[in-house]
């Protein structure tokens, strides 16, 4: 097995050829008949299952797990917790080489090298999974940094280490597998419920893109390669036509979030066009929502077009906010109706007098100006606690529901709600 285990290492990019070697491993060690790898998928902080064939298993959407995210030094008792629960654990390794440091500077999120530990506990033996990217460094470096942890989480265990993404490819290949998503129709939409714990009820959904391939494997990582290759206008009308599809089934006056890109607005200015999948809508539902960080090179078409449909019934959502984008400025001239908290804000809320402070001063302003705040990533009942007693009332995260293709309903909110609040562990505002 430990010869197996090491070509892993070296199979380079053929992330294929690699999982299947793992899963003959794990059949021959354990006597296995089936096996199931599943991959960290940072764009949705979740293990999704995969075939032998390196290929997102379509018949297999609802085989997720949520992980618990560990950043910097963590207490033993989170992770004594996550293994007890055999809930995967994603662990952020600071000890990045000088040239991965260099990065720091990008306002993006790509220099949080994250690692997706799990224990599977096979015939009372522990096995200890690490999926790294071949993208992030030298296999070898990545291997010797975080091994240990690993060890010292889950005891003796065998370590599996294979390439959860390719190596870079041309722009040729890139582009023919962004044609291969659209063309074979690997994309999806999942929804995520935004709960008003007052009302004790959805208020709305938001729509999240999902792409079942191993290459493109995130929304950001997709979004990037259409804006690239000019092809953003077919991801969005299938990303938006698809989720205006689902909003009957939704049921009553709930809103439906829709994320858009500044180029979006531009496409759909038109509103008379069959192309435009708004036509002959009814708007009053929907909410348009646009991150800060495209706010800031927004220019004042794409400014004026949002003041047009907010002036059509359209909700406008600032997202993100608190993500490392602000600007006070965008928060004052678009006059959103939401803002969304992001979850660097959210995250440990209950140990941060200063995320407090700052959370009750937004959620003073939203008021003041009419808007709703919205909690994105609440993951934990000390983070919901801490937000209610807030009087904060619109919670989205994976306490309350996953992501899912079928909508959660009341019903199941309000049996999450009473379950959550039912437990011991309560933490109070600073």
């Amino acid at each position: 097995m430990d010869a197996a285990l090491k070509e892993i290492l070296e199979a380079g990019g053929d992330f294929a050829a690699a999982q299947s070697r793992v899963v003959t491993a794990l059949k021959e060690a354990f006597g296995l008949s089936r096996v199931t790898i599943m991959l960290y998928n940072k764009s949705t902080n979740m293990l999704e299952s995969v075939s032998a064939a390196g290929v997102p298993n379509v018949d297999h959407r609802d085989i997720r797990a949520p992980v618990i995210r560990i950043d910097g030094i963590s207490s033993r008792a989170v992770e004594a917790r996550a293994f007890l629960e055999n809930r995967p654990i994603v662990i952020r390794d600071r000890s990045a080489d000088p040239q991965y440091r260099m990065r720091r500077k990008f306002p993006h999120k790509t220099y949080s090298r994250e690692f997706a530990i799990f224990p599977l506990s096979v015939r009372s033996r522990k096995l200890g999974v690490l999926a790294v990217s071949n993208d992030e460094g030298n296999p070898a470096h990545l291997t010797r940094s975080i091994t240990g942890r690993i060890a010292r989480l889950a005891g003796p265990i065998a370590k599996i280490v294979y390439s959860a993404i390719p190596k870079a490819r041309t722009d040729r290949e890139m582009a023919g597998v962004l044609n291969d998503i659209l063309q074979k129709e690997l994309l999806w939409m999942a929804f995520q419920p935004i709960v008003d714990i007052g009302k004790r009820a959805i208020h709305g959904y938001e729509a999240l893109l999902r792409v079942n391939h191993p290459v493109l494997n995130g929304p950001e990582v997709l979004i990037g390669c259409a804006e690239k290759f000019n092809t953003l206008r077919d991801l969005s009308f299938f990303a938006h036509s698809t989720a205006l599809r689902s909003l009957r089934s939704m049921g009553g006056h709930r809103k439906l979030f829709l994320n858009l890109h500044p180029r979006d607005f531009v496409e759909y200015e038109n509103l008379d066009r069959k192309s435009n999948p708004f036509f002959g809508r009814d708007l009053s539902q929907i909410v348009f929502e646009i991150t800060e960080r495209y706010c800031l090179h927004a220019t004042d078409r794409i400014l004026s077009i949002i003041r047009f449909f907010k002036g059509l019934g359209v909700g406008i959502a600032l997202d993100d906010l608190g993500s490392g984008y602000s600007s006070l400025e965008v928060l004052a001239g678009l006059e959103p109706d939401y803002i969304k908290l992001d979850m660097s804000l959210i995250r440990s809320i209950h140990q941060s007098d200063r995320k407090q402070k700052l959370v009750r001063s937004l959620l003073y302003y939203s008021d003041q100006i009419g808007a709703q705040c919205v909690a994105e990533g609440v993951e934990t009942k000390e983070e919901y606690d801490v937000l209610k007693g807030m009087k904060c009332r619109l919670i989205q995260g994976f306490l309350l529901a996953m992501p899912s293709e079928r909508p959660a309903c009341d019903a199941e909110i309000k049996d999450r709600l009473r379950t959550i609040e039912s437990s011991r562990v309560v933490a109070t505002p600073r």
